[in-house]
Order: C-alpha cells, then structure tokens, then sequence
C-alpha cells in the first residue's frame, strides 16, 4: 500500500504491479497511478505532434485505453523502465488511426506533402509549437476573454472549472445546493463542451490578432464586429475560413441552420462553398503552434478525469462479475499474468477462478470502450459493450417497460396479458415517460404515465385513442379521431382541448396527433378532410397548452401523414424542433397507390416539400414503415416492397406477405438507398442510433416485435433485447434553446419557435418582421434585423418596407418553457432602442407603444 512516507514507485515496479492478477487492489491503484503520473506528458507529446489540441486529448484518451487493455491482459512493455516512451508508441499508433478513420487527413497532407513526413511517424510538423511558461501565460489571457463568448451555463461552468479549479462532483453539489440538479455526467459534459469551445474560438481569436492583409474579407468581417471579440465574431471568422469563404455575403448561408460552431462540419448547405485557403492555411498553422500550451490549459484535468473513471467504473464492472459468481470454494491466486503460457499458470477448474477470470476480461475490453469520443468513418460493425457510454433510452417489450441507462435498465412496469405497446414517449424533462397499450383490434387502448423520480404512475381508459405527445408534464391523445384529451400528471380526469382562434365546428374534420413541438410546450395537429375526395381541412396546427392554435402552412395538404393506408402515422420532428417529416400518399384513394413519399414541413417558414420514394419500372411501389432524422438532420424512410398480390386494404395485423426492410435517405432532393435495414429507427443529436430489425406487412399497424440494436458513432453495436415492440431515446440533458414567446393570438407566425425566420401578430401587416437574421440567440439578449412597415403618420398600405431591428429579452418561464418573454422593434434609422416600450409575447400586453 502506497503512503505519504512510501518511496516513490518506479515505472518498473508499477508495471510488474500492473500485471499482478493475485493483488486486484493493488492492480487497479498501478493502473490509476500510471495514468496520473503519463497523461500531460503524453498529451503534450501528442499535441506537439499533432498540431491539433482537441485531437490530442481524443487521441491521449484512446491511448490509454489501448494501454490499460494491454496490462490486464498480462502484456506490459519490453523495458519497463520506459513506461513513458511504450504509453507515446502508443499514442504513435493511435494517431495514425485518427488520420485514416477522419476527414482531417485533406488538412494535414499540405503539412505532410511540404516537409516530407507521412502520417502517424511520430515526428513534429510543427517548429515553433511552445508550452512554456510565458506562452502558457498568453494561453491563459485569452482564454479568460474567450470564456465571455460562452454561453451564459456555460460561463459559469468555465469560472468554477477552470478558473475557481473545482471538480465535476463539486460543482455538481454546488448547482444542487442552488436549486439546480445536474448529473455528474451532465456536468461532465458540460466541462467537455466548455474545452471544445474554448478551442475553437482560440483559433478565431489568434486569426483575428494575425496580419489580414493577405484576405481581404476576413479583413471586412472584423469590421462588421465593432468593439470586444464575441461570439458572433468568431462564428463568422471560423465559417469564412473552414466553410465559405463569402459567408455573410453568401445566398446560400441564409438557409444555414447551424447555430452551435461545434456542429459546423455537420452544415449541408454549404457543400458547394469554397473556404478561405489562405485563413484556413493560417489557422491551421497558429492551432498547431499553441497546440501544447492549449492542452495543458484545457484537457489535461478532464482527460485524466475521464481515463481514471473508464479505470475504475470498468474495476466496478469486473468486481460485479466476480461477486456473482458461487462461492462454493475457497480464492485460488493466479500464479502469472493472465496472458502467461498454459504452462505457466494453474489449470482454472475451480468457479471463482473462472469468474475472476472473466471479471479481468470484462474490465480490459470496458476499459477500451468506455472513452468514446470522436465517430470513425463508416465501418462494419461490431458488437461491443457500447452501453456503457450509451444514452438513456426506454424501450418495451411484450412483457415489460424498461429504461436502459449507461449504468443499468430498470423495469418501470409491466405489460399486461394481451395488450400490446403502440406508443412510447418521453416529457422533454425527461421526467415522466407515457405509453399506449392496446388489445385486440385497438378499439381498447390505455394510457399509461410513470415519473420516473417518484415511481408513481397513472392510468387512464381510453377507448379508440391514437397518438401520444407530452405537453409539459400532460399527457395527450386523440380520441376517436374527434376529442384532444390531455391527462394530467395527478392521475385526475382528462380535459378537452378545444382549437382557440379558428373555427372548425362546421367543418367534417379528423383530429390526428403527430407529436410536439421543441420542450414540448406546443403539440402539432394534423386535420383530415372526412368528406369523400375532399381536402380542403388537411391542414397541420400548432396547438399551446390553452388551445390557441395556429396553422403551420396555410394551404391545405394533398399528402397526408401515414396516408389512406395507416392515417395520422409515420411522423418523426428534427432534432432542432424546426421541421417535421411525414410519410404517406394522398387521402381517400387506394392505399396501395399512388406510391409512398415523404414531405418535410418547415415549422417556421411556411414551407413543404414532397419527395415520393423511388420507382423501379414495372415493380411494386415501396410502403413506408418509419421516417426519421439523424444527427445531421437528414431525412431516413424506412420502406418495403408491396406484394405483387392485389392489396388487401384496412385489414389491420394482415401480414400481406411479410417483406424485408431497406433504409433510404433524402439529400438535396432525391432519395438513396443506403446499407441499413431497419423496420423503424432514432437518432439522438450525439450520433447514437437505434433501430429494430425484422421484417413487415403491408397492414401493420406497427412492426411486430423485434430485436432492438444500438449504434454508436463509431459503429460499435450492441443488443438491448430480442422482441422489442416500441423505443424512445430520452430527450438531451441540456439547457433547452430558448423559443420567442408562445402563440397569443390567432392566425399568429413565428412565436413559441426557436430563431424564427419571420413572425407575425396575427392582424395587420404592420405586426410582421420578416427575413430575421439572429444574433447571440440563448444569451439574456438576442438582437436581429429584418424587414418592417415603417408606417408613422401615414396608412399601412402606403407605408414602406424598411430595415428594422428586433430585441428579444428578459429570458424566463413562460407556459412551461424558456422563452423570449419581450420583444422590443425598432427603426435604427429613425429611432434608437428603449427597453420599456416592448410587447409581452408570453400574454400579448404592449407596454408604452405608440
């Protein structure tokens, strides 16, 4: 045992106590020390190497990784005394793997092509990369400047990290104490997310600090930012030189989604754009100079921390299997290292032997797969214990409820005899989790809704409801295709929410529930026209939790979601809340033609598009079984063959001829079939997928049970359960992105959404801003231009359109969601800023308007 007055130990003893399987105490302390002792100077190495801090902490966590899984395996280095020099071949290793499964390699062959070197040989591309201590300095003043472009989470978790110097676990306790209850991982996550940010506004800054004569634009985009370097400024610099060299300027960047600059390389529209090659030349070079003193600044605690908890959780791990196993006979000590010739070792005859055994086992191979950080290219894949990386997802089966975190799966309830779950769903507090059974021929259902921090859980007879959505903590469904019924979270009696603001009472109408809108606050109800051939009610509503709704696209659908075959299904909302895709074909026909195709609703702009699937010849048409996004926003369609026998219609659980599955994605409008099969998938925002395998009918009403597998970025795969009937990956663990006010009137545009491109009040066109461009949306104040009428002692019809300013402000509860609470519009050409003359977009009250 290792003490204040110990001696220090040699690398040469630490390794022998590394291979040691007889002590597994002292094993696992080697180990830890190990890491404590080798990871700066790894990562100062690797970084040297490399140029590229962020990529040298991914790749120093991998290293270590590789190395653990070496030792208990019983394989340690040929010369113990040069443990340092064995962990850097190592890392050697792990970069030449880096280049080859990234997109990086473009960006490093100019380097390698000038001076000569390949890839991965370990030798400095870099001469004047320093770490010293004036440079470490330097490090240091900037990036407390780069701290005040974080988000404003953010900052606080960049003040008491790295500059009040606390752990993860304090500053969990600390935002507990306040009234805040983070996890230790979201905290943790948290701290990763900060380093990355960090990283990347060093880039901008030191560009924007450099000589900018030699590129002119980047010259004229620093002019645009008056005053301190801020995050607007840096998002524009990094885009100029990573993505297009005219952004700002660019047609096509208007239409750019991507607000988080981490996500920058996940941006579609701009893959015809050309970067900057001389900005980007140049912030290439200066990332690769700071790159070791940026390392010791930003990775070097949060890599040990994360090597030391994949050390000890995969220890956790291995003690678990060995206290399972019988204790029928008494310990037998390992006489060598697990790795050493059968002749070396006692024969393993006995059960604890046997599960120690396997206990080391399970520890080298978590240990190996618990740091996951940046996705490799696409490979096959491989089967894996992913899950302990994994994120929280609850599936059911035809047994039983259960949600599968990283640490465990915990059974929330059980199904009945019987019944079948149709639905499953989750609040975007990742508080309560709802499903829907059904028996027979769905005409009983029952809603179920457990909260998960208190186990208490509600049921509700429902008969004939379809569609399942939490709005807020109420759980909502439609019954019989004529009542929105939300249940409260008390268990007490459902209300009818009734549309405020239109009136369809004399409209022959079908309500269909497609889902619910970014944290949930609003739901999305689909109309369908009752009357034969009619169309003129297929409309798609947005609906708060008073009733007041508003259409999202104000002409009528043709294609309606699920179409004639399996109406109000096969839905799927974009990670950012901003679009919706469905999959059917128009209503009243045959079901079985026209052939299926996916539209794609923009919440915000008043805009859809259709895309039918792919025809071959005379072949039957594809059947759509499930449509969602991925994790950069694409379009997926589950879909199989039609029989080539006559359609059977409305003949619910008709097999039809069971048919395999094939996934396609839609791109710049046109559908590609990939390599996946899947009867129904998700994607989280982090790359993780989940999908169920089998086969399908034309007249499913949803694919029977099935294993259910997941996915991680790398393409690891593992098996959650054979017959799984509905998933549902748990909302993010993060701040929400704030909405613009909620829906306070009718026929309204714009509120209760994330950065709206336009909004509307709802009467006169002088309540209208359109073409909005937002800066710094999340902070306490988001500013935006656009386009008003400018209409001072004249009518609105004479009246021009002009450039105005909107200010979106006091950030807070509105309804159940984080919201833009006030807004304030102005002329700058006519008038400056006041904050006391605002609308109230969460009640609809002007305060000092003219």
């Amino acid at each position: 045992m290792w003490g204040p007055d110990s001696e220090p130990v040699t690398d040469r003893e630490l390794v022998a106590q590394a291979l040691d399987a007889s002590r597994p105490k002292r094993r696992k302390r080697a180990l830890e020390m190990i890491a404590e002792r080798y990871v700066r100077e790894v990562l100062v190495a690797t970084a040297r190497r490399m140029g590229d801090a962020e990529a040298a902490a991914e790749v120093t966590q991998e290293t270590f990784a590789d190395a653990c899984d070496k030792l208990l395996k019983g394989e340690g280095p040929a010369n113990p005394d040069r443990l340092g020099g064995w962990l850097i071949n190592f890392s050697r290793r792990r970069e030449l793997n880096h280049y080859r499964r990234r997109d990086v390699a473009r960006e490093r062959l100019s380097k390698a092509d000038v001076q000569g070197d390949a890839f991965g040989s370990g030798v400095s591309r870099v001469g004047v990369a320093r770490d010293d201590e004036k440079r470490l300095a330097e490090a240091r003043v900037i990036a407390s400047r780069l701290g005040g472009t974080l988000a404003e989470d953010e900052q606080e978790i960049y003040q008491l990290y790295y500059q009040q110097g606390l752990s993860v676990a304090e500053i969990t306790g600390r935002l507990a104490a306040s009234g805040r209850a983070l996890s230790h991982k979201t905290v943790q996550n948290k701290v990763t997310r900060v380093a990355a940010v960090v990283a990347v506004g060093f880039e901008a800054f030191l560009l924007v600090q450099q000589d900018r004569t030699l590129c002119r634009r980047l010259t004229d985009i620093v002019g645009r930012y008056p005053g301190e370097f801020g995050g607007e400024l840096r998002d524009h610099v990094l885009k100029h030189a990573r993505k297009c060299a005219d952004c700002g300027s660019c047609a096509v960047c208007p239409t750019c989604r991507v607000r988080d600059i981490l996500a920058l390389d996940t941006c579609v529209k701009s893959t015809k754009c050309h970067r900057c090659t001389v900005c980007d030349g140049e912030r290439t070079a200066l990332k690769a100079e700071w790159a070791p003193a940026l390392v010791i600044l930003l990775f070097v605690r949060p890599v040990r921390t994360l090597v030391l908890q994949a050390i000890n959780q995969a220890w956790s791990t291995a003690i678990s299997v060995l206290s399972s196993a019988p204790p029928t006979h008494p310990p037998i000590t390992l006489s060598g290292p697990l790795s050493a010739p059968p002749s070396t070792v006692r024969p393993l005859r006995h059960p604890v032997v046997k599960a120690a055994t396997a206990a080391v086992a399970t520890a080298a191979v978590i240990v190996g797969t618990l740091v996951l950080t940046r996705p490799e290219a696409a490979s096959p894949a491989r089967t894996v214990p992913v899950v302990a990386t994994m994120p929280t997802i609850a599936y059911a089966t035809d047994t039983h409820i259960r949600v599968q975190t990283k640490d465990e799966a915990t059974t929330v309830a059980t199904v009945e005899d019987g019944s079948t779950v149709t639905d499953l769903v989750w609040s975007a507090d990742r508080r309560h989790l709802g499903w829907l059974t059904t028996t027979g021929r769905q005409t009983a259902t029952t809603l179920h809704s457990t909260d998960l921090t208190t186990g208490q859980s509600r049921t509700w007879n429902c008969d004939g409801c379809a569609g399942l959505a939490f709005q807020g903590a109420n759980l909502v469904s439609v019954r019989q295709g004529g009542e929105i019924l939300s249940h409260p979270p008390t268990g007490a009696a459902p209300r009818t929410l009734d549309f405020q603001g239109v009136d369809l009472t004399a409209a022959a109408l079908q309500y269909f529930l497609v889902g619910s809108t970014a944290q949930g606050s609003e739901l999305l109800i689909f109309t369908i026209d009752n009357n034969v051939g009619g169309a003129d009610g297929n409309k798609l509503y947005r609906m708060t939790a008073d009733g007041m709704v508003t259409t999202v696209v104000d002409d009528t659908f043709t294609q309606i979601p699920g179409g004639a075959r399996q109406p109000g299904q096969y839905t799927a909302i974009s990670p950012d809340g901003t679009r919706l895709a469905f999959g059917g074909n128009v209503s009243g026909g045959d079901p079985c033609e026209p052939p299926d195709g996916v539209t794609v609703v923009d919440l915000d702009a008043d805009k859809r598009t259709t895309t039918a699937l792919p025809t071959t010849g005379t072949r039957s048409p594809l059947r759509i079984t499930a449509v969602w996004f991925d994790a950069r926003g694409d379009v997926l369609a589950s879909a199989f063959r039609q029989p080539e026998k006559v359609c059977q219609t409305y003949e619910l659980g008709d097999a039809g001829g069971r048919q395999p599955t094939a996934v396609y994605r839609l791109a710049a409008g046109t559908w590609t079939k990939t390599d996946q099969n899947a009867t129904t998938a998700q994607t989280t925002p982090g790359g993780w997928n989940a999908r169920r395998a089998g086969t399908v009918g034309l007249n499913d009403y949803r694919p029977p049970k099935s294993p259910l597998l997941v996915t991680n970025a790398k393409n690891q795969e593992a098996k959650l359960d054979e017959s799984v009937v509905a998933f549902s990956w748990a909302p993010p663990e993060q701040t929400a992105t704030p909405l613009l006010g909620t829906l306070w009137a009718p026929n309204q545009k714009g509120y209760g959404l994330p950065e709206p491109s336009m909004f509307y009040n709802g009467g006169s066109p002088s309540g209208m801003v359109r073409d909005l461009h937002w800066t710094s949306w999340g902070k306490p104040r988001a500013t935006a231009t656009g386009e008003a009428i400018y209409a001072v002692g004249q009518s609105v019809a004479e009246s021009p359109w002009e450039t105005s300013t909107v200010v979106a402000f006091d950030l807070g509860n509105c309804n159940g969601a984080r919201t833009y609470r006030k807004i304030n519009i102005y002329w700058p050409q006519h008038e400056a800023f006041d904050p006391d003359r605002y609308i109230d977009v969460c009640t609809g009250q002007y305060s000092n308007n003219p």
